[in-house]
């Protein structure tokens, strides 16, 4: 798997999960905790689905291309 973020992507996806999963605490909704739990997960893989289904590609890493 080609990663397809680049560091300012990452920390953008990392603050908006710990806003999600911060109200679904304060809120107590499970929804907000798991689209919270999404946004980590793409975040700690460096992979967006939606960025490879349209052709988008941030990471300007030489050997990977």
């Amino acid at each position: 798997m080609e990663y397809n973020m680049n560091f300012i992507d990452i920390s953008i996806r990392y603050a908006v999960m710990m806003l999600l999963v911060i109200l679904g605490g304060v809120f107590q909704s499970f929804l907000l905790m798991g689209i919270g739990f999404v946004f980590f997960l793409v975040a700690i893989t460096g992979w967006c689905p939606l960025f490879y289904l349209l052709g988008i590609n941030h990471c300007k890493n030489e050997e990977q291309h």
